[in-house]
């Protein structure tokens, strides 16, 4: 291999590394209020009827635990506001660990947290990052069966 085509390469591996680190750099995490994931009846209707959901250390009293859940959903924020985009992602989490509750005789998905970057939520928000036009949210809870 000439030297010249060895310098092409290398040049070619920093301009691509350099890119990466460019991609990284431009990723933001939200905070974003879990209050309108609940309070908008057109979000409601989209999770599974008869699951209930709690985040964090809210008061629920358990008759029997049935096990850890996750999901992990992305999104494309298209025309919404990165808060809204946060929401529609983390509403399809919740559909999707509302269905496995279903699907395992649970009526609820409790003690939910979201961690993004080993950086949890709190009882209050959730955890979205947002890459360029995508967002990102992951979400643990267990399923449970609730008074």
């Amino acid at each position: 291999m000439s030297q010249r085509m060895i310098l092409a390469a290398t040049l070619g591996g920093l301009l691509l590394l350099g890119a990466t680190g460019a991609a990284r750099s431009g990723m933001q995490v939200l905070d974003v209020g879990v209050g309108p994931l609940f309070s908008k009846p057109e979000n409601v209707a989209r999770l599974p009827e008869g699951v209930r959901f709690t985040f964090g250390d809210a008061p629920v009293e358990v008759v029997q635990s049935l096990g850890p859940v996750r999901s992990n959903r992305a999104s494309v924020k298209g025309n919404r506001t990165l808060s809204d985009a946060c929401r529609w992602a983390m509403l399809g989490a919740l559909k999707g660990l509302g269905e496995q509750a279903r699907a395992k005789g649970s009526n609820a998905v409790i003690r939910l947290t979201s961690t993004i970057d080993d950086q949890p939520g709190s009882d209050t928000t959730f955890r979205c990052r947002v890459s360029n036009s995508i967002v990102h949210v992951a979400v643990t809870g267990e399923l449970a069966q609730v008074k």
